[in-house]
């Protein structure tokens, strides 16, 4: 198969986020876009020079809506462990198909660029100190299965060992078992009082939890010259995600993600 390198992957991208933006609106799924491409739409009203993905997240109803429609066109495909094979992601990804991306450290080359899909979940904050570490530990296990398992044997003698011994049981299984456990603890909590995006949250629980009712209203915000939905309290999001949001960072934590993006020519 000959590759052609894509000139403006920034572009095909806004691109699929309009055609996502159009499958919600016609399925009454409420989104919005978050993280560094919300934080781009406020400081710069497109990409942070510097950043090259884009971000969405929506509510868990929202987003277990999406994953029911199991959306499949000619280029674009909702890729999510339930139905994608060898998908081992914890959230889904829109995806373009007739793309493949070449993304420095990264464990599998065979996926299209892609938008980032992450579910928000209400939780309690008791519920989240209890299950965290459960968590984590399983967000482990399923991370080494998606890697390239026998690339551990390329480490040294006590290193191998120590993570076939650690690991053992993820030779066993799929990650497809690891990622229903891990969804079936989250939807466990009852009467959550606050928001968390538990792909994302580290040991701290620290700038991952939100209000209950920050996702109640909505708002459009420009994004390259594009209006896309976002929270309608996006001062508030952003001050826990980011702190002192518009404040740019040195120069030297300015970094992207190494990708190159190409179409698929048979």
């Amino acid at each position: 198969m000959r590759l052609e390198k894509i000139i403006d992957g920034k572009k095909l991208l806004v691109e699929m986020l309009i055609h996502f933006d159009d499958i919600c609106k016609k399925n009454n799924i409420k989104y919005s876009i978050g993280y560094g491409t919300f934080l781009g739409a406020i400081r710069h009203e497109g990409f942070i020079p510097w950043d090259d993905d884009i971000d969405v997240m929506m509510t868990r109803d929202n987003y277990d809506k999406l994953i029911s429609l199991h959306f499949i066109s000619e280029n674009e495909e909702v890729f999510h462990y339930s139905y994608t094979k060898g998908y081992y992601y914890q959230f889904a990804k829109f995806v373009r198909t007739d793309t493949i991306l070449k993304e420095k450290n990264r464990r599998e080359n065979n996926m299209g660029l892609y938008i980032d899909i992450f579910p928000i979940d209400l939780l309690t904050e008791e519920y989240l100190k209890k299950t965290n570490k459960k968590l984590l530990w399983l967000k482990k296990k399923i991370l080494f299965i998606g890697s390239k398992k026998k690339e551990i044997f390329k480490a040294n003698f006590l290193t191998c060992i120590f993570k076939s011994i650690v690991f053992f049981d993820s030779f066993l299984f799929s990650h497809t078992k690891y990622l229903v456990k891990y969804d079936k603890i989250i939807r466990k909590c009852e009467n959550g009082n606050i928001l968390v995006n538990m792909v994302l949250t580290s040991y701290s629980c620290q700038n991952s939890q939100m209000p209950c009712n920050l996702f109640d209203s909505y708002s459009s915000y420009l994004f390259e010259n594009e209006a896309f939905a976002g929270i309608e309290n996006f001062h508030s999001y952003l001050s826990i995600i980011y702190g002192d949001y518009m404040k740019l960072p040195p120069i030297s934590e300015r970094k992207n993600h190494n990708i190159n993006c190409y179409y698929k020519n048979k």
